[in-house]
């Protein structure tokens, strides 16, 4: 006994279409929770010249493989040293970029949103 299934290359077509456009939408999502993040991030940095807040930046998603990566970095030379600052500071909080993540990302807003329906299109 034998069974043919048809259109099985088409089949493949429409769900590698689907794969790139919900990796799209994933891609978007994750960049604007980014945003948010370092949004936020500036709203708890330590301020005194305002260096360390003003060198925090996006960097677009980027997608390696099957994983999509977006990164919020501050360049001042002194980034890490305030982050990870154990005393507490004048003004801001310690672990002020980690505060923001914990506090603006969560896997559930990226999965709502990709619209499915969307990407079958």
């Amino acid at each position: 006994m034998s069974v043919e299934i048809e259109g099985v290359a088409e089949m493949q077509r429409t769900l590698g279409r689907i794969a790139e456009n919900v990796s799209k939408q994933a891609s978007a999502a994750l960049g604007s929770r980014a945003e948010a993040i370092l949004s936020r991030s500036n709203e708890l940095v330590p301020v005194d010249t305002g260096e360390l807040r003003d060198s925090g930046i996006v960097v677009a998603p980027e997608r390696r493989g099957d994983i999509v990566e977006a990164k919020v970095i501050y360049t001042a030379p002194h980034a890490a040293i305030v982050h990870y600052e154990l005393s507490a500071p004048l003004n801001g909080q310690r672990h002020f970029l980690s505060n923001a993540s914990f506090q603006k990302f969560t896997a559930q807003e990226i999965a709502k949103a990709i619209d499915l329906k969307k990407a079958a299109r």
